[in-house]
This record gives C-alpha cells, sequence and structure tokens, in this order.
C-alpha cells in the first residue's frame, strides 16, 4: 500500500491525502477503494495544473433543474462564506479549515483570489517525518525504599524532629512563619486520625482544602493529612468564585471540605449571616488552624494509601474547570525523573541533594519558592518535592519580588541551592537592580549580598525569553557573585492545564544516542557575534540551546535555522537584522523516560522534518486523565497520531504548545490555541510585486497561509508602543478564511473624569485612541507582515485572564469568547478590511449591476438549458350566481346589481353589525333597508348645489354601514370617492398632512363623515393643524358633510333612480374611473389608484370563482375597509354575490381578538381575509375558548412583506384548539395595482417552505439549501399560485425578457383585476407604461403589469383524489425593488439586512419583546449605513461593531461602512411598527437623530472598486507568472 504524500504539494492534497489514510486505516475503506480515490485526487490535481477552470460566475451561484418553472434544492453543506468575485481563475484552498460550502454545480467550488506559485508542480517525492524522540532510559534512576511520599514524610518527622522543613519569609527577609518536620507530620497525623474516625470516610473519598496563597504550611499540612488518612486531596484556589468552588465540590462528590480560620471568617462574611450555606448540601467544613499535635508515644497507625493522590483543578483556556487526577504512582515517577535532572548538574550531587530518610544526614540544601504552591508546579516543587528531598522549603509570595533587593537578600541569607520563580518576578528583580542597585547590596548590613550559592535557577514559562536570560545572568547575578549563571538558568516547560508536571528541562544526563534523532553539526554563520565576559561561559555545556531562526519561513509552519550560535540581541539590533530573525531557546531534552513527538494538531499526522507541529508527550510521569471526563481524557489524554505507515503504537498527551526539535532538544513557540493563522491577500502579492518590478528579481514563493504566534505579536506591540500595556490576539472566521484581531488594553482607552469630560466635551479622548489603533496596524504590518482585520480598545486590567504560575494572563480563547458574545468593554474600534481580506465580495459587473446586460446574459447563459419562469392561464368568461342561476358577467357595474339585490331580496339580511360583547349581530339591515339608507344620502348629496357628478370626495369613516351607505350614495350620483379611514389622534402630524395634499391633488369638493368622525376633525388640535397646512399649500379645505342625520326616504326608489341618473347626466369632467384607493407606503406616501366599475367587477368574479365562494354563505369583514381585499369583502363582495355580510370594527377586534374568531363559529363563515398584523395580535392574546372553525375554508392572510412561515407556525399552534385545518390558512400576494395577484386558497397542501442561500441571491440567483446545513439560509414561504384569468411571468426588469428557472426577476401580471390607471403620487409622476408592459421573448399583444417586486415561480407536482397528478407554480415573493440597494455589483434586500442585525443584537443584549432592537440599512451616496436602536451602555457598543460586521460580510458578503447606534425610538416608525426608511435617511442626513455613537468601517464603494480593480491587475499578474513558471 502506498501512504507517501508528494512533496511540495498544495495544502489541499495533502489535506486529502492524509484524510484518505485515516479512512482507510480506520476501517472505512477497502484497499481497493482507498487505491482508487488516491488515483483520483492524484489525477485531479493533475488534469488541474494543465487546465484552469474558467467558469462564470453565475455558474457557481445558480440551482440547476431539468423542470419547468422550478427552483431545486442542491446538496449543501454549511458554511460560514461562500462568495462569487467574477470571472477568475480558481486555486486551491486549505480544507483543514472547519468548513465546507453549498454548491450549485457540486464539482465547482465559488472561485477565490489567491494565485499560488507552485500550484503547477509536479509532487511524487514524499516528506520526511519528524520521528518521535525516543525515552533515553537513564540508569540513574534512584530506587526508593518508600513508595509514597506520606511514609517518607513520616520518617522525616522522627529523623529531622527540629529542624525546618517550611519557611515563610516576609517583607523584611525575615522569618514570617516555620514549621519542623516533626510538628509538620504530627499536625498531618492529626488531621489524618481525626478525618478517618470521625468524618467517616473511606479511602479514596474526596477532601476539599481550601488555603489563601500565602497559608503554605497549613496546606502542606492539609495535603499530607488527605494522604496519610488514604483520601484524596482536592486543593482549590481560594480566588475562585464561591460557584466555581462549589462545581469542585459537586463534581467529585466531596463531603468534607478543610480550610484555615482566614478562609473560614471570609466565606462567613460572604454569607452575611444568612442561614443559608453557601455550601452543597452534606458538606462539612472543618477549620484546621487549630487542629493540635498527633501523640508522639503512640505507634503510628497503618497507612491505607489510595491509588489517587489528589486532583488538581485548573482552568483551561475557554474557562472551563477541569480536575486532573494525580496518582502515587505517578508523583513518585515525577520526583525521582526531578531528582535525576538536578542531580545531573556538575554542581551537586545526589546524595546530598537528597536527604536520606532513614538515617539522619547532616547535608542540607534550601528550596526556594515564589510561585503559588496551591496548583500546578508550584504545588509539585513546594508540598512534593521538597517532602521527597528533606530539604528546607523557603517560600515568599510573589508579590514580595517588588520589594527591591529582598530576593537577593534572602538567597544569600539562607544560601538557597534551588529556586523556582517566573520570567515576571525575576524581571521585576532585575530591573529593580539595574535601577537601584545600591538598594540590593544594602539592603541589609549584617548580609552580604553573594548569590554564588544558586545551583538551579528553575523559570516556569511556556517560551525561553533568550533576551532575558542574557540580562539575568550578566547583570543579576554575575555582578552579585556568581560566577557561571549560565550554568544555573533551566526554564522549565511544565504542563500547567495538566496537572503542572514538567515535560522537559536542561540537564546533563546524557544518553542523546538513545532519543534516535538526527543531531546537527555545529553551523558556520555570517552573523556577527560577541564573545562573553569569561571564558569558561563558552562552554556549549554550560548555556541554554538557542537558535536564530529566519522569520519568513516560520511563518509558512517551517523552521529555518540561521544560527545554532545566535548572538545578543543588540548586536543584531546595531546589524539591522533583527527584524529578519527570531531567536529562540531550548527548554532542553525530554524528561528521561518521555516519549515526544511533534504532530499536526489538525490532521494528528506526524510534522516533517523542521515543521512546526503540536507537542505531544508519553511518559509515566503524567497524569492519567480527567477527572469524570472520559471523552476529553481520550481526546488529550490518549490521543493518537499516524505516519505513513498507520497508527502508532503509542498513547500521547496532547499539551496544547506549538514547536519543533533540533538535535533533541524542545523548542516552543506559543500555545496552539495562540497561533494566528492568516491567509496571503492579494495585499501580499502587491507588495511582492512591487517588490520585483523594483529589483527586477524573483522573490520567493508565496506560501498560501501565513502563520505567527501571539507571544511575539504581543511583544512586538508592547515594545514599539508605549500606549499599550497588554493585549490579546486570536482569529476569527470571516469569508471562509482565518483574519486576526487584537484588543488593546491601553490607559488611553480609560474614561475620563466627569470634570475633565466637561471641559473637552467627550469622556474619551477619540483622536488618541485612533491614532492608536493606526499605529498598531502600521507596526504589525511592517514588522510581523500581519494583516489585521480590525482592533478594539479597551481600559487597563478589563480582559478576562486566568491563573498561570500563580499570575493572572491574558485568555486569549476566553477573549474570543467575549469577543464572539459581544461582551468586551472596549471603547473603541477600527477595521482595515481592503488588506485583511483575500478577496473583496463583489458581483459581475461591478458597475452595471446584476441587472445590466452583461450580468442578465451571463445568467441566461448559465441557465441556458432551464426553462423560462411563468405561469398557466385559467380562463373563467362567466361567473353565475349559485342560488338564482344569474349570470353575474352580464352586468357592467355593481350599482345593476345592487339594485336587483335590492328588488329580488329585499327582505333578507344584507349587512349585520356585530356586537362586541354578545358576538350577535347588534344591528342587521335587509337589502330594501340599505337602499332606502342609500337614496336618503343621495338626497342629501343633490340638495348640495357645490357639488357635481365627476368630481373626488373623501368618505371618511369607520368601518360600518355607514360608508357602505355613502359609498354606493356617490356612485349612483356619478361621484368618485376616496375611501380614508378616521384620523390617528397619535399620529396626528402625518396623517392631517397627507389629508391636506389629497384634498389638494385631487382637488376634493366634499368630505363626507359620521358623527364621530365629524367630532375628531373640528377637534381643536386637528383643526387647526389643518388650517395651518392649507395656508401653506395655499387651498380650501371643503366642508365636511355629516350623513348620519341622513338615514330615511319617503319616496319610493324608481323616483330617486331617476333623479340619480339625471344627476349623473351632467359631469363636471369627464372620468372614467368610478373609485380611487389610497395606498400607503411605510414612510406615509401615498399613492392612488384609479378603479372602473368594470375593474371592480373583474375583481370580483376573479375572487368568486378562485375562492369558490358560496352565496349561501355569509361574509365577514374587519379591516382595511378603504382599499384592496379588505375593500371588495366588506363593500363589494356581498352586493355581487347576494349574500350577507357581517362587519367588525377594527377597535372591537383590537379589544378582544377572540371575539372575532367567535364570530367566523358562530355564522360558519368559510372564506374571510385578515392581515399580517391581526395575526400577530391574536398570538399575543389568549387563545378563544369553545370555537370551533373546522368550516373555516379560507383565512386570507394579507401580507405587508414576504410570508412569515415562523408568524404562520405560531398562529396556528396558538388556535390549535379550535380544530383550525393548515390548509386553511392562505397566503395573498397583494399589491396596490391588483389586490390578489397570487393566493393559496384551497390548495390541498400546507404551505411550501424554501431555504435559499443569501449570497447566490445578491447575484440574481436562486440557489436552494438545507437549512440545518446552511445557519445563514433565508427562509421563504410560498404566496400560492395565480387567481383565474390571471398570468403570471419572471421578467428580467432591464431587458424585459423572461427569467429563466434558476433566478429570479420582477414580477409581472396580465390580469383583468388590475386597475385602470394611477394618479399623481405623492413621492412623484407614475409610469403609465407600467400598467401595459411588453415582454420581448413572449406574447406581444398581451399587456402586463409590472409590480416593481421581486420574485421567482417554483414548480411542484401534486397528486390529486383521482389519481391525476397536476404541475403548480407556486409564487415566491422577496421584495420590494424600492427596498433594495445595490454596493460592488450585488443586490441586497434591506429586510434582509435588517433581520439579520435585530437578531444578532437581540440575542446579544437579550432584549424584552417590549423593547425589541431596530434597525434600518440604506444607502446615502456610496455609503452603507446602518443604524440601529438598542439601550445598551455607551461604553461597549464597540464591541458589536466587529459582530455586526462579520456576520454581514459571512451572510451576504456585504461591506458595510457606517454603523450608527441610537436610543430607543429615536427612529421614524410607521403605525404598523416598520421602520420608516427613507424618513430615517432624511433626518440621518440632515443630522437630525442624535445618535449614541458612530463607527466607521470602509470608505464607501467607490474606494472598494478601486480596490477591487487592484486586486484583478494583481492577481491576474500572479497567475501569468505562475502559468510562465510551469511552463518553463
Amino acid at each position: 500500500m502506498d501512504f507517501t504524500i508528494p512533496r511540495n504539494c498544495p495544502q489541499v492534497l495533502e489535506d486529502q491525502l492524509l484524510k484518505l489514510i485515516n479512512e482507510y486505516q480506520e476501517g472505512y475503506l477497502t484497499e481497493k477503494g482507498y487505491i482508487n480515490k488516491r488515483l483520483e485526487i492524484l489525477q485531479s490535481v493533475s488534469s488541474r495544473s494543465t487546465t484552469l477552470p474558467k467558469t462564470p460566475l453565475s455558474n457557481k451561484a445558480t440551482t440547476l433543474s431539468n423542470s419547468t418553472s422550478t427552483s431545486t434544492p442542491v446538496p449543501s453543506e454549511p458554511h460560514e462564506f461562500e462568495l462569487n468575485l467574477g470571472k477568475n481563475n480558481s486555486f486551491p484552498d486549505d480544507h483543514n479549515e472547519k468548513f465546507t460550502q453549498p454548491l450549485t454545480y457540486e464539482d465547482e467550488p465559488f472561485s477565490y483570489l489567491e494565485p499560488s506559485l507552485n500550484y503547477f508542480q509536479q509532487f511524487d517525492v514524499p516528506r520526511e517525518l519528524q520521528k518521535p524522540l525516543d525515552p533515553r532510559d537513564v540508569d540513574e534512576m534512584l530506587e526508593q525504599k518508600f513508595n509514597n511520599l506520606p511514609s517518607i514524610l513520616r520518617h522525616r518527622g522522627s529523623i529531622y524532629k527540629r529542624e525546618a522543613a517550611i519557611v515563610i519569609v516576609d517583607a523584611k527577609g525575615k522569618e514570617n512563619q516555620s514549621i519542623s518536620w516533626e510538628r509538620l507530620y504530627l499536625r498531618a497525623e492529626k488531621i489524618a486520625q481525626k478525618i478517618k474516625n470521625k468524618a467517616a470516610l473511606y479511602p479514596g473519598d474526596r477532601v476539599c482544602l481550601i488555603y489563601q496563597n500565602i497559608e503554605v504550611i497549613e496546606l502542606v499540612i492539609a495535603v499530607y493529612a488527605c494522604f496519610l488518612s488514604g483520601t484524596v486531596a482536592v486543593p482549590m484556589n481560594s480566588g475562585l468564585s464561591s460557584k466555581e468552588l462549589v462545581k469542585i465540590m459537586t463534581d467529585t462528590q466531596s463531603h468534607l471540605c478543610l480550610m484555615s480560620d482566614s478562609v473560614y471568617k471570609h466565606f462567613e462574611r460572604q454569607s452575611n449571616g444568612s442561614k443559608l450555606s453557601i455550601w452543597p448540601k452534606g458538606m462539612d467544613i472543618w477549620k484546621t488552624t487549630d487542629t493540635g499535635l498527633a501523640a508522639k508515644d503512640e505507634d503510628p497507625p497503618a497507612m491505607k494509601i489510595s491509588d489517587l493522590a489528589y486532583i488538581q483543578y485548573t482552568k483551561s483556556s475557554f474557562g472551563e474547570l477541569r480536575g486532573v487526577v494525580i496518582s502515587h504512582r505517578t508523583i513518585m515517577h515525577q520526583m525521582s525523573s526531578l531528582l535525576s535532572i538536578f542531580a545531573s548538574s556538575p554542581t551537586m550531587d545526589a546524595q546530598e541533594f537528597v536527604r536520606s530518610d532513614i538515617r539522619y544526614s547532616s547535608s542540607k540544601n534550601v528550596l526556594l519558592s515564589t510561585l503559588d504552591a496551591r496548583d500546578s508546579i508550584g504545588l509539585i516543587f513546594s508540598v512534593l518535592f521538597t517532602v521527597f528531598t528533606g530539604n528546607t522549603l523557603l517560600w515568599m509570595p510573589q508579590r514580595l519580588t517588588e520589594v527591591a533587593g529582598l530576593l537577593a537578600h534572602v538567597i544569600s541569607k539562607y544560601r538557597v541551592s534551588v529556586m523556582l520563580s517566573d520570567y515576571l518576578s525575576l524581571k521585576q528583580v532585575a530591573y529593580n537592580y539595574q535601577s537601584f542597585p545600591q538598594m540590593t547590596r544594602t539592603f541589609n548590613k549584617k548580609v552580604k549580598v553573594d548569590l554564588s550559592c544558586v545551583k538551579w535557577c528553575l523559570i516556569d514559562t511556556v517560551i525561553v525569553d533568550c533576551e532575558f536570560n542574557d540580562m539575568l545572568v550578566n547583570r543579576w547575578f554575575r555582578p552579585l557573585g556568581h560566577k557561571s549563571p549560565r550554568q544555573i538558568i533551566a526554564p522549565i516547560l511544565a504542563l500547567n492545564e495538566h496537572g503542572g508536571m514538567i515535560i522537559s528541562m536542561r540537564d546533563w544526563i546524557g544518553k542523546e544516542e538513545n532519543l534516535g534523532c538526527t543531531f546537527h553539526s555545529p553551523m558556520a554563520d555570517d552573523l556577527p557575534n560577541d564573545a562573553y565576559e569569561d571564558d569558561d561561559e563558552n562552554d556549549e555545556n554550560n548555556k541554554l540551546s538557542e537558535l536564530l531562526i529566519d522569520k519568513a519561513s516560520l511563518t509558512s509552519n517551517t523552521v529555518k535555522v540561521v544560527s545554532d550560535r545566535p548572538p545578543p540581541i543588540s548586536t543584531l539590533m546595531d546589524n539591522g537584522e533583527s527584524s529578519k530573525y527570531i531567536r529562540v531557546g531550548a527548554f532542553g531534552y525530554p524528561l528521561p523516560d518521555a516519549t515526544l513527538a511533534i504532530v499536526n494538531p489538525e490532521t494528528r499526522f506526524l510534522s516533517g522534518n523542521m515543521e512546526v507541529g503540536e507537542i505531544w508527550v508519553d511518559s509515566h510521569c503524567i497524569s492519567g486523565g480527567f477527572w469524570s471526563l472520559a471523552d476529553a481524557t481520550q481526546s488529550i489524554f490518549q490521543a493518537e497520531c499516524s505516519d505513513y505507515e498507520g497508527i502508532l503504537n503509542l498513547k500521547f498527551v496532547r499539551t496544547g504548545l506549538l514547536g519543533f526539535t533540533y538535535n533533541g532538544k524542545v523548542y516552543v513557540l506559543g500555545l496552539y490555541e495562540d497561533r494566528i493563522r492568516q491567509k496571503v491577500t492579494w495585499y501580499d502579492q502587491y507588495l511582492q510585486q512591487k517588490k520585483k518590478d523594483a529589483t527586477n528579481s524573483f522573490e520567493q514563493q508565496i506560501n498560501q497561509y501565513r502563520y505567527h504566534y501571539a507571544g511575539h505579536l504581543v511583544k512586538t506591540l508592547v515594545r514599539n508602543m508605549n500606549e499599550v500595556s497588554d493585549c490579546s490576539f486570536f482569529n476569527i472566521t470571516i469569508n471562509r478564511e482565518h483574519v486576526p484581531i487584537v484588543i488593546i488594553e491601553s490607559p488611553s482607552a480609560q474614561i475620563l473624569p466627569a470634570a475633565v469630560a466637561a471641559h473637552s466635551g467627550d469622556r474619551m479622548n477619540y483622536p488618541v485612541l485612533d491614532e492608536i489603533a493606526s499605529k498598531a496596524f502600521q507596526i504589525l504590518e511592517q514588522m510581523q507582515n500581519v494583516r489585521l482585520h480590525c482592533i478594539l480598545l479597551c481600559a487597563p486590567n478589563s480582559l478576562p485572564r486566568t491563573p498561570r504560575s500563580g499570575r493572572p494572563e491574558i485568555a486569549n480563547m476566553l477573549c474570543k469568547r467575549r469577543f464572539m458574545e459581544g461582551k468586551i468593554p472596549s471603547v473603541y474600534v477600527k477595521f482595515n478590511l481592503s488588506n485583511s481580506l483575500s478577496a473583496i465580495p463583489h458581483g459581475e459587473d461591478i458597475s452595471g449591476g446584476i441587472w445590466s446586460l452583461y450580468s442578465s446574459n451571463s445568467r441566461v447563459e448559465a441557465l441556458n438549458y432551464t426553462d423560462l419562469q411563468y405561469s398557466g392561464l385559467d380562463l373563467r368568461e362567466k361567473c353565475v350566481d349559485d342560488r338564482t342561476n344569474l349570470e353575474l358577467t352580464g352586468y357592467k357595474s355593481i350599482l345593476e346589481l345592487f339594485k336587483i339585490r335590492a328588488s329580488k331580496q329585499a327582505d333578507e339580511m344584507a349587512y349585520g353589525i356585530i356586537d362586541r360583547q354578545s358576538v350577535k349581530e347588534s344591528k342587521s339591515l335587509s337589502w330594501k333597508k340599505v337602499e332606502m339608507k342609500v337614496f336618503a344620502v343621495c338626497s342629501y348629496i343633490l340638495e348640495k348645489q357645490n357639488l357635481k357628478s365627476s368630481d373626488y370626495v373623501i368618505l371618511m369613516y369607520p368601518l360600518s354601514e355607514e360608508v357602505i351607505v355613502c359609498l354606493y350614495a356617490c356612485w349612483l350620483g356619478g361621484l368618485v370617492p376616496i375611501l380614508l379611514p378616521p384620523l390617528d389622534v397619535t399620529r396626528l402630524e402625518e396623517d392631517t398632512l397627507s389629508l391636506v395634499s389629497i384634498i389638494k391633488d385631487f382637488n376634493v369638493q366634499a368630505i363626507f363623515v359620521n358623527n364621530d368622525t365629524e367630532t375628531l376633525l373640528k377637534n381643536k388640535p386637528v383643526n387647526s393643524k389643518m388650517k395651518t397646512l392649507s395656508n401653506q399649500l395655499k387651498i380650501n379645505i371643503p366642508k365636511c358633510r355629516n350623513t348620519s342625520k341622513h338615514t330615511k326616504y319617503p319616496n319610493n326608489s324608481k323616483v330617486m333612480y331617476q333623479k340619480m341618473e339625471q344627476y349623473k347626466s351632467k359631469p363636471r369632467n369627464k372620468r372614467d374611473e368610478c373609485l380611487v384607493w389610497i395606498s400607503w407606503t411605510e414612510d406615509h406616501q401615498y399613492k392612488g389608484t384609479k378603479l372602473q366599475h368594470s375593474n371592480l367587477m373583474a375583481m370580483c368574479k376573479i375572487l368568486k370563482e378562485t375562492c369558490q365562494i358560496n352565496s349561501t354563505k355569509p361574509l365577514c369583514a374587519c379591516v382595511r375597509h378603504c382599499s384592496g381585499l379588505g375593500f371588495l369583502q366588506s363593500m363589494m363582495l356581498g352586493v355581487y354575490l347576494g349574500t350577507t355580510t357581517y362587519l367588525i370594527s377594527p377597535l372591537d377586534y383590537s379589544l378582544n381578538p377572540s371575539k372575532f374568531f367567535l364570530s367566523l363559529d358562530r355564522y360558519k363563515v368559510e372564506n374571510v381575509f385578515v392581515t399580517e398584523k391581526m395575526i400577530a395580535y391574536a398570538i399575543e392574546n389568549p387563545a378563544p375558548k369553545k370555537c370551533d372553525l373546522s368550516s373555516l375554508k379560507n383565512l386570507m392572510i394579507g401580507w405587508d412583506a414576504r410570508p412569515s412561515g415562523k408568524l404562520l407556525n405560531a398562529f396556528l399552534n396558538h388556535m390549535q384548539l379550535t380544530d383550525l385545518s393548515p390548509f386553511a390558512v392562505s397566503n395573498v400576494y397583494q399589491h396596490d395595482l391588483n389586490p390578489m395577484i397570487s393566493l393559496r386558497s384551497y390548495l390541498s397542501f400546507a404551505p411550501l417552505d424554501l431555504w435559499v442561500d443569501p449570497l447566490a441571491l445578491t447575484q440574481g440567483y436562486v440557489s436552494l439549501v438545507n437549512p440545518s446545513d446552511s445557519p445563514y439560509a433565508i427562509h421563504l414561504q410560498d404566496s400560492g399560485i395565480v387567481p383565474v384569468n390571471t398570468q403570471l411571468a419572471v421578467v428580467n426588469p432591464e431587458t424585459s425578457k423572461i427569467c429563466k428557472v434558476g433566478e429570479f426577476g420582477e414580477v409581472w401580471v396580465c390580469s383583468e383585476s388590475t386597475v385602470s390607471n394611477v394618479t399623481v403620487t405623492q413621492t412623484g409622476k407614475f409610469d403609465d407604461s407600467r400598467l401595459r408592459a411588453k415582454i420581448e421573448n413572449w406574447n406581444k399583444d398581451l399587456d402586463y403589469m409590472r409590480t416593481g417586486d421581486f420574485g421567482f415561480l417554483h414548480n411542484i407536482e401534486k397528486t390529486l383524489d383521482n389519481g391525476n397528478v397536476v404541475e403548480m407554480q407556486l409564487l415566491f415573493y422577496l421584495g420590494k425593488a424600492e427596498e433594495t440597494f445595490e454596493v460592488l455589483g450585488m443586490q441586497y434586500f434591506a429586510i434582509d439586512i435588517e433581520e439579520s442585525i435585530n437578531a444578532l443584537v437581540g440575542s446579544i443584549l437579550m432584549t424584552s419583546k417590549s423593547c425589541p432592537p431596530r434597525s434600518c440599512v440604506f444607502k446615502a451616496g456610496d455609503y452603507v449605513v446602518a443604524a440601529i436602536e438598542t439601550g445598551r451602555p455607551t461604553n461597549y457598543l464597540s464591541s458589536l461593531v466587529p459582530l455586526i460586521v462579520s456576520k454581514l460580510l459571512n451572510q451576504f458578503g456585504l461591506i458595510v461602512d457606517i454603523i450608527t447606534f441610537y436610543e430607543p425610538n429615536q427612529m421614524s416608525i410607521s403605525r404598523l411598527g416598520e421602520v420608516q426608511r427613507a424618513k430615517c435617511l432624511k433626518k440621518w442626513m440632515k443630522g437630525e437623530l442624535k445618535p449614541l455613537q458612530t463607527f466607521g468601517i470602509s470608505e464607501g464603494e467607490e474606494k472598494m472598486k478601486k480596490v477591487i480593480q487592484l486586486i484583478k491587475e494583481t492577481t491576474d499578474k500572479s497567475f501569468s507568472e505562475a502559468r510562465l513558471d510551469c511552463s518553463t
């Protein structure tokens, strides 16, 4: 079997082959399957190397389908970002990332602009792997008489009774506390006996320990008390929160907790005297401070030692608490390994270092530690190793290292042999000495400072700081008396998250030949070198191994060693070479018994030689796993890796450290979580081309990815910017690529005091913050070649930290989590989008957009095989009354039918008014009564001399019989009524303006009202407002005509009909229309549509035939009685059918929605029209009780936007007890010019849900995806099929050609129910050609109405009850063209962007329903602006901005330019709760909205167009060079 990986192959090929190898080795593939798939992978790369894909963009964003008028779902996978970027060539991508993408052509991914110069190379030579380093199997591992530490302590307590075991020093260097070996043992024994006798704990039970960091003696006593009693100690940091302490107690099922008196009092104060304990139930709390001593004369009890010794709880990089179990056997292995390492020092003897535990030994060493003794290496060294060696522990708090001269004094006074500290403490000590050397030398005149006694200086760290090591040696140890300081410096690599065991440090054990690695001979380099001061120091055995590696190579994950004897950094600085190289230091060889491997953390495959990988280690000294976390133990403590031959027969511990080995020694570059991975962007290629053009030399090949380490980046920023105190780096994923984010802590980001702010006008100095961010961008780009995506600035000590070596350090993964949650307390944010992204999202035609001829032809070419999108046509020429067999189509107007109903059905009920209390008709009107009321109003009209036939009149009534009566009276007199709802007193400003404007535009001669409306209009505020507006517009307000008093007519109908005919025959102007419908936009801009009687009759016919409305069933009307379906239902349909219409006031519905549904049940209404707002309001109120809606067959919901499947499902669940059928719910697509373009009435299936790819939608394509795989997919629900006598086509709005299946277009309608004409709209003149449009590639004899709305048709097949299969074209409505905007050749629906922002902000801020987040997205000039209402405190708004920007980029490929935050209720909202976008835009442009904060993200569309052009030129040039390189 061939498991080789071709050398120099791209990452995509390597990862595919490694995945294939793993599948075969795990048994998922047969041998034959493996061979065939391997061959396919290699052939696919070979074919791509000779033939470049040149698929047009449109091929990638299109849903493929062979059926007519349908959109076919495409198999898809989860994706974070997916974008088309024009007709560019495809280049290989990295598939190590945890993402895949939905494809429309399954074999072609979306193309990206990322040429790789080695793309065309042939790959046939496998790379050489780094073999794991074998154990050295050292013979010096000393055999111990005792196999556990409690036994050793017992004997030391009897042999070294009076000698000090532990000494705690204070700030003056004096003994603050101390304890002898005897007292240490006897106190531990006393507590152990008490545990066994009184606590009734069994061996292996857990005991929690809580002590302060300075209570080392108490801690050691408690730990060994647990050991002696056979229980398992669980040491806990008192700095943890009470909740975390309780969690540990619960997880470990502990029933006993030992703590000191001071800790006990602390928690007592926390509980504030409450009787409720903060501890878990059944937990016993013991204070160990005054427990006394065990009896000396008694024989020591027999020890029953459990397997486990203690459980060490640490916080992971994500802040999760995990307990690492440590056994006594592991401890003894650890102790033996450490002893063998210490004893190997040329200046130390093993026999002298470990004091005998059998007989008295006078040789004694002093161990000094400044690390926290409660966890990690501090616990191992202070609690365990001290007892094991029998030496005295000298412990001092870390904070005391800040006292100048104290550490040197303590070392000199107590003659310390081994010291353990960390870099931060030692840096403080060294810098203090540099600043004030005499303070160290004269700290205590009785004790001369002399550090020559130190034989080991252990430094707990993850990364070796070579420069500080030089400083520590030459500027602290050497001046203070040490002759060989380089020999004692020993950085230790400890697994602090895995129990704290050391896995690598320097030693003189030897036997390197057993490691099984290649040793490189010393290098000869030309770099400058400085001789060290002492010739003896030049001995290689005395110096820590260091390397100088090439920085550029490291960014490609490879290690290129420049020198194995790097000069001091000062020499490099003088020669200007420091920016090219990185100086790294080795910890040393791995532990003597350890097996160490360098593994690719993503593929779990051994890394190649001199490649950076994760350090995996296997040793008896390392813990066996986590407490009660089986899965985590399996993945971290029992990890398996592979090489070409398969899975290695070894189990490793994953350390999470990235590094490499050289000559058998371990070099660490940082944590895996701290590695920053960035795709090589177009800007890198651009800079390389500029450099090449300037030097006429070919630069090295550009790798696809570049790697950086957070530690290096932090050091670069802190060294070069005084304003930076600390920072955090991490990656987020945008556009399917990792981009780096940095959060900087700076004193400049602190909020200014109120007094200073009052003087300066702002509590933040934003110009200074902007300068800091700009400088950080520049420094990291120039010095580290890092293209930051964005920078956030916050105050010092505001980022989350985790304890490391007893000190809190910034946790990058915790910072990332807080960042993704929007909880970073940042005060400023700055972006650098163009340089950080490898591609800028854009369409095919940046200038022309998706409807340009080029883009349109591109889609047509891609979808050439698909059919056109148009619906069928169901012609119904005749319409017959069900009861009377009257042919309704024979009548020209509704007035003729009204006469017939009044004469032939005179006593039948025509209208009934529903009472809000009893759900019965409070008033019923027969057809004869209605006719009489109409005649009474006609008489009133005849009396008015200023009114003439054809005049426009306003009818301002609520829904009642009065408006119906007045409407028919106007029609009889030839007047043209304009129906308006009564004024809304809460929105008086816009309502009065609209009313006066309508009066002016239509030259209205009269306003017909009832009593309530007249009272409202004569109200002083309303009246004065209307007078003011009329004066401004220079018009006269017509008088109000109250028809409520005119209800009786004494004469017969024949006389009145004749009078009205005469009146109608003398019009003021000749008009064809009989009615004007006023429709409103969200911004309350009106549009008047003219209707003729023929239009109204056609609408009634289509509604009756489509909805199968029976004349024997009553109707019910409630809303929208002034226009559209609501008008037809309340005013027309009852007359047209000759059936009863029940009227329910919208006010009654708002008071109790249940009454409406109870009325539908009572009168067995089959067809009713409602709005989406009525549905939403019904959900917020209690469901009707004892209501049966099984007879309701057609609940027509008129949507103002897209149908919401979520709202519909919520309504059906709410109405579950009413037996409302899901099939009865009908989405209606209504329009100002046609009240019913499509509807779902009487379809035998529930609404169809589709999910479309938002990125494809921005480019005009409809790509169906699986919502479980595509979290950003847009959910759509169908609006049904076209009614009778109606044909619909989806047309390209620019070319006027029918669109192909797989794209969307403008909805064009040919129907009898389309209105006749449109008046002058409030927003401008209406284009009459919209009503008589011709389709270019279709039947030009037909006139179509252009809706100005976008949508598409989707074909489905349904089987009827008789077995026949019918095909239906369902319409899916997307939105209005006027509510879209184009950016960089892509079209966006503003509603989608706003919903995405609202969902994000709402989830982060957890806003309530009463105050939901609102956003308004619009384009102002070149800038895309997002205005957002939120109640978040001002200081933290900047943390939301990167999340909004990244989500819009990921979901839509949209770069928003400006984000502005406002307080709630600042933006204009319509009466239906919708944001008034046009008003918001106008106010934003004028600066009338007072923002909380405004953030700039990008520089507008024109700037991005220039960037895209530069990208195209750069990538085309790189691609040409790549092909040329391949051919040569």
